[in-house]
């Protein structure tokens, strides 16, 4: 009777790997050209992002302050942003409100913006959604964690170049 029960498990867990992977090449394929700001001021933690999006064929740019990231973001197309929360000069919370801010004045479609952040207590991620971010990743970030959300983002984006106008003025950073 053990050996059917045994048999069974096996047959249930291999049917749920063979899911998972289905799940996984489906959020690969998803994600092939999705162009990715990562906003980051930790080298090694922006490298590492930037090197697993690229495994999975994302075109991935990097910024390294909330500054240097609305700079990018009105110059350049993206599909989704990274967004960590706390940088100096101008931290994740700030930038994220100053880009939505942008967006309602000069009637941009609205970016994707997925908080990274090492916190993961309930009042950090209402922080994040707060502040304009939709969605919110911990760190270190895990691979299926990254597909899985930008994966979610991938079927829904539909990119435009940015409008040409006037630069606005940013405004002056605050600490974190």
């Amino acid at each position: 009777m053990s050996t059917e029960t045994d048999d069974e498990e096996a047959a249930a867990s291999a049917a749920r790997a063979e899911s998972l992977q289905r799940l996984s090449e489906s959020a690969i394929a998803s994600m092939s050209g999705l162009r990715v700001l990562v906003v980051e001021d930790n080298v090694v933690n922006a490298t590492l992002v930037r090197l697993l999006l690229e495994r999975d064929g994302c075109v991935v740019g990097a910024a390294a302050s909330g500054v240097q990231a609305l700079e990018m973001l009105r110059t350049q197309a993206w599909h989704v942003v990274l967004m960590d929360c706390q940088m100096p000069e101008m931290d994740g919370y700030a930038t994220t409100r100053y880009w939505r801010h942008l967006e309602l004045s000069e009637r941009r479609p609205r970016l994707p913006i997925l908080a990274l952040t090492a916190h993961a207590m309930a009042e950090d991620r209402k922080r994040c959604l707060d502040a304009g971010m939709d969605d919110y990743l911990t760190k270190p970030v895990k691979l299926d964690a990254l597909r899985e959300v930008l994966s979610r983002y991938a079927g829904v984006i539909a990119i435009e170049p940015p409008p040409a106008g006037p630069e606005p003025v940013l405004p002056e950073p605050t600490a974190t």
